[in-house]
């Protein structure tokens, strides 16, 4: 009787499966040999032959089939999960056994484990498993037929486990008090968590500031390290802090060589900077005469000079900056002492020479006086040329300015070192008088620079990230978004926003405010 309301049911069904569904193998329960209930070796329920399903007839890596199942709840069947990692085998669980599957796991971290189990025949009782991974227990199948005869395929969450490099073991554990079988036909893993990353080695670099210095001049030395716990400079210096921005200030007296030995985690690392200490320059030398040495008030004479090792020559008297060599003619109105300054690289030095003049006879000479205040300008600006002349018909002045009063002043604004030059002619002779203005090129102003960036430029909402940022030529730099002024020239800062946003860098200097942005994309976070 029992077995004739199976059948009917199960006719039933079969009529109201959609046109097109091809879960099932089998269509008919004698169709599948040893597993219908009439058959020679009479496999009822209740009896004990070795081929029951419990026993022989159902092993790990072998699934049960559809016939084997019975009736299916087509509207409970679901397709097979799928993973990072798919393992496909047959576990078969039920009242008295249970399974276990090895499972080789290239990258160890979190997974959540699925599995696809296909449930047997039962009347109200339980079907349900546990998976049990590395000595941790997770969540039990889910059983949801309440009690209902069909049952299905279905995908079940087993939980979140640990899982180390390598083989793995999985143990497929009866839950509840199961009077039936299941088949775990697949299981799934999908990774949650990132394995743990490789350490980096220590790395560093030594810079110098200047590079080149004389014996015993000041050098600050500074360091750039990453991944590194500690570090430290021979020749004197030490253990150093790793703070971005600290430098040492050494004053070697020979070319050295720095070696900075940085350690961290990932080991051990060198770097090298060599500062050259120059060998000291010769001291200057220079001679100065006259010829004539004595002239008559009125009359001219030529001043004549020689230097070494010289970078700067000047001569007084109205003479002014000169070249390393050379003559000038100069017209003395009295007995006067020229004298030349020579200044290098090693040192200073003067010489002289003194023009006799004596009265000139009844008619006197002609004087000059020319001078420039200041008498030093940078490449744009103005100055101002006096000059006064005696016994003077006609003044002459060079470069452009022609002829003049017997005194008087000009505005002038050369674009080179200039020496100008004064001829005052009159009934007792011409004088001449020069004056010499330095003009100097203007300081190059650089612009400000400034770099930032945010390292990991993607995270999930309520983590954090790195910012960090880099300027040169600057004096204040600010970042929107509440972070505000900033170390510089350069340092980091932790944020962690709550959704995907933009900071800029306002970097301003002598040479003006440039910007520069960087992105932090922020995405939700996974359920």
């Amino acid at each position: 009787m029992i077995r004739q309301l199976f059948l009917s049911a199960y006719a039933l069904m079969l009529f109201a499966i959609p046109i097109g569904i091809t879960h099932a193998t089998y269509d008919a329960w004698n169709e599948a040999p040893n597993n219908s209930w009439e058959n020679s070796c009479d496999n009822s329920w209740n009896n004990n032959c070795d081929n029951s399903w419990s026993e022989e007839t159902h092993t790990n890596g072998e699934c049960q089939s559809d016939a084997e199942l019975g009736w299916v709840n087509w509207d409970k069947y679901e397709t097979a999960c799928t993973g990072d990692i798919v393992v496909d085998t047959c576990l078969y669980v039920d009242w008295d056994r249970d399974a276990s599957v090895n499972v080789d796991i290239p990258d160890a971290g979190e997974y959540e484990v699925v599995g696809y189990a296909t449930r047997g025949i039962s009347w109200g009782t339980q079907e349900t498993f546990v998976f049990e991974v590395n000595g941790t227990t997770g969540n039990i199948s889910s059983d949801d037929n309440g009690g209902d005869q069909y049952k299905s395929r279905r995908n079940d969450n087993m939980g979140t486990f640990s899982f180390h490099a390598g083989n793995n073991t999985i143990n497929v554990n009866r839950a509840g008090n199961p009077t039936n079988s299941v088949s775990v036909n697949r299981i799934c893993l999908n990774r949650v968590s990132e394995p743990e990353p490789e350490i980096d080695p220590p790395i560093c670099d030594l810079w110098s500031f200047p590079e080149t210095v004389k014996s015993g001049e000041a050098v600050n030395i500074g360091w750039w390290t990453s991944n590194a716990d500690s570090a430290s400079i021979d020749n004197g210096v030490g253990v150093v802090d790793l703070t971005a921005g600290s430098f040492a200030t050494v004053y070697p007296t020979q070319t050295t060589t720095y070696n900075m030995d940085v350690s961290g985690a990932g080991g051990q690392s060198s770097c090298q900077i060599t500062v050259t200490v120059e060998e000291p320059a010769d001291a200057p030398t220079c001679t100065i005469s006259a010829s004539p040495s004595t002239i008559t008030n009125g009359e001219s004479t030529t001043i004549s000079w020689s230097t070494t090792n010289a970078d700067s020559i000047q001569i007084d008297n109205g003479i002014g900056y000169a070249s390393t060599e050379g003559y000038t003619s100069v017209s003395p109105t009295v007995t006067t002492t020229y004298t030349l300054s020579a200044a290098g690289e090693g040192g200073n030095t003067t010489c002289q020479t003194t023009v006799i003049v004596e009265d000139a006879p009844v008619v006197d000479a002609p004087t000059c006086n020319i001078y420039i205040e200041p008498d030093s300008i940078t490449n744009g600006e103005t100055s101002t040329l006096f000059w006064s002349t005696t016994n003077a018909d006609s003044i002459q002045i060079d470069n452009g300015i022609g002829y003049a009063s017997a005194t008087g002043s000009i505005s002038i604004a050369p674009v080179t070192t200039t020496t100008y030059s004064l001829t005052a002619t009159g009934a007792g002779g011409s004088a001449l008088c020069q004056t010499t203005i330095i003009v100097d090129e203007p300081p190059v102003v650089e612009p400000p620079v400034c770099s930032i960036g945010i390292d990991p430029g993607t995270i999930s909402r309520g983590e954090e990230t790195t910012l960090w940022w880099w300027t040169a030529d600057t004096t204040t730099a600010t970042i929107n978004n509440g972070i505000g002024n900033v170390t510089l020239p350069s340092m980091y800062s932790m944020i962690s926003p709550t959704e995907t946003t933009v900071y800029t860098m306002t970097a301003s200097g002598p040479g003006g405010t440039t910007t520069c942005q960087a992105t932090v994309v922020v995405e939700d976070t996974p359920i």
